[in-house]
């Protein structure tokens, strides 16, 4: 696809919205960073503006584009607006680049004018000076007032003008995190608890308001916190009695502290506090506030809150060696999925498999009851996980089976229901195994059956599965290694069959692995002469597209 012909290879809903913008003034700023890239900033009818990245190859080609609106599909609007805009800028080579633009204008400043300039604009931009001292200082060695505006001034920076945190953004944020995470771990090994604890309040603070602003999808910053948490509990392990009044205080007044309510980081701190309560006017206060939140939670209909509180409660019981109050909480709550799994590992803990095996199975019935999928698939774990224990082999086969077919993992209990057989007896269970996933109601378990196949080296099914799924490519290349050698003439005319399709149907970028494809068939035996003429005929097929021959030809 070049920047000429672009609109050939696009959808036409794309187009008239990418014509849009483009026309309509949605396209804020245009810059050449390299004499081969740009980036384009579009703003969006209905969002936050974009920005779209492209690169060219030969001024002509795109190369490849990448927007921050992050779509699923290959390319999106803002990054159609961008190559028109490009398309309609004089060629890349024929301006300087902005970075080539900079160094020429720093190559002319005097040093001495250059410092001035840098100190006077650190001075008035809180966010430039933030990001020049972290660059240049280790700021865990900074006073903890400067720690905490570098770290608010770089979640600001992250966030911007917009109203959300953009992925590319977190890293920002985390490079200030870092050295002070480095840091906490220091003051722990060498006693300075105060000092820790200080830390860990500025990161919990402030941290706390940028969850409302991204979704943190892969928990960059949430590890963090988790940290923060993790080493206020081991504080308080520690801590002098003074220090764990000031715990107690701190982690009690974040109840109301809207930062840490939005995230229920609240009442996680409030979960900290059951080992580090060691008088009895303290017992019967902090009892007190959880049956108040208890009660809240309830008026609320807040069921999730109200299960974080009654573990809280529970936890503050054992803490005070009031056991038959802890088992008498459980007990009232079995209805409760958490509670209920509670009370079946104790019942382990004691070996009383009878008993937990009775909990598992109430467990069971009343999911099944209200279908909930989730806890389903727990109970049945767990009692298969007491059969396993008490050494019941009818309960194994019968546990392993029925996750087998409903597990994300099945041949991990695949492998515990064969180990549960004598070898003459699986061969009996698989055969009739293999006949109900032939039928047509286990017809979506294929992947499952091949999988089955190769576990028990039965090649001559796991080609039957190939050749009636020959088009599936990702299928038939999975499973080819394990029969080339058995079966190489059947396993070259699914490759063929499956390309065939493959190349019918894909986009540019998936057709590129293709020859991959082909140089695999190239190593079966007699497979060179027909990847060869496959080549061939995908040449002649497709000839009229330029960037797929130059794929081929690869």
């Amino acid at each position: 696809m070049t920047i000429s012909t672009f609109e050939q290879y696009l959808e036409k809903h794309l187009l008239e919205i990418g014509r849009e913008l483009h026309t309509s003034n949605a396209i804020r700023s245009i810059e050449a960073l390299t004499p081969h890239s740009w980036e384009v900033c579009v703003e969006d009818f209905n969002a936050p503006h974009r920005l779209v990245n492209i690169e060219l190859k030969d001024n002509e080609f795109i190369k490849r584009w990448k927007c921050t609106c992050e779509k699923d599909s290959p390319i999106c609007t803002h990054t159609v607006a961008a190559l028109f805009a490009i398309r309609e800028q004089s060629k890349p080579t024929e301006c300087l680049s902005t970075k080539e633009l900079l160094e020429s204008q720093l190559e002319q400043v005097d040093d001495k004018a250059l410092h001035s300039f840098l100190l006077h604009e650190f001075m008035e931009s809180p966010i430039l000076r933030t990001r020049f001292m972290t660059h240049f200082n280790n700021i865990a060695e900074l006073p903890h007032a400067i720690i905490r505006s570098t770290l608010w001034n770089t979640i600001v920076y992250a966030k911007g003008k917009y109203t959300s945190i953009e992925a590319e953004c977190i890293p920002h944020i985390t490079a200030v995190l870092e050295p002070l995470h480095d840091k906490m771990e220091k003051l722990l090994d060498t006693q300075r608890l105060e000092d820790a604890f200080v830390l860990c309040q500025i990161i919990l603070e402030e941290l706390s308001t940028v969850f409302q602003y991204t979704d943190d999808t892969e928990r960059q910053l949430h590890y963090y916190m988790e940290y923060c948490l993790e080493t206020l509990e081991e504080i308080g392990l520690r801590a002098s009695s003074e220090l764990k009044e000031q715990l107690m205080t701190y982690c009690s007044a974040a109840l109301r502290d809207e930062r840490f309510q939005q995230n229920e980081y609240a009442l996680r701190m409030l979960a900290l506090l059951p080992p580090l309560i060691d008088k009895n006017e303290q017992e019967a206060m902090f009892m007190a506030l959880l049956n108040n939140l208890l009660k809240e939670a309830k008026k609320q209909k807040d069921k999730g809150k109200a299960i974080k509180v009654l573990h809280i409660k529970y936890r503050l019981l054992l803490c005070r060696q009031k056991h038959p109050e802890a088992q008498a909480l459980l007990d009232a709550y079995s209805n409760v999925v958490e509670f209920r799994l509670m009370l079946f590992k104790l019942a382990l803990k004691d070996k009383n498999y009878s008993k937990a095996k009775n909990i598992a199975l109430e467990g069971l019935a009343e999911a099944e009851k209200i279908q909930q999928e989730d806890a389903i698939l727990l109970w049945e774990q767990q009692l298969l996980k007491t059969a396993e224990l008490s050494d019941c082999l009818k309960g194994i086969q019968q546990w392993a089976k029925r996750l087998f077919f409903k597990s994300y993992h099945p041949m991990k209990y695949y492998h515990i229901w064969k180990s549960s057989y004598f070898p003459e007896e699986w061969d009996e269970v698989i055969d009739s195994l293999c006949t109900q996933l032939h039928t047509e109601y286990f017809s979506s378990k294929t992947e499952l059956l091949a999988q089955i196949m190769v576990e028990e080296k039965h090649y001559d099914c796991i080609i039957k599965l190939m050749l009636q799924h020959r088009q599936q490519l990702t299928f038939v290349d999975a499973y080819a290694p394990h029969v080339t050698i058995h079966y190489p003439e059947e396993c070259l005319i699914c490759y063929q069959a499956a390309i065939k399709h493959y190349a019918k149907i894909a986009t540019t970028s998936v057709f590129q692995r293709i020859p991959g494809f082909l140089k695999k068939m190239a190593q079966i035996t007699g497979g060179k002469k027909v990847a060869d003429e496959l080549l061939l005929q995908l040449k002649v097929t497709y000839c009229e597209q330029e960037e797929l021959i130059k794929v081929l030809d690869s």
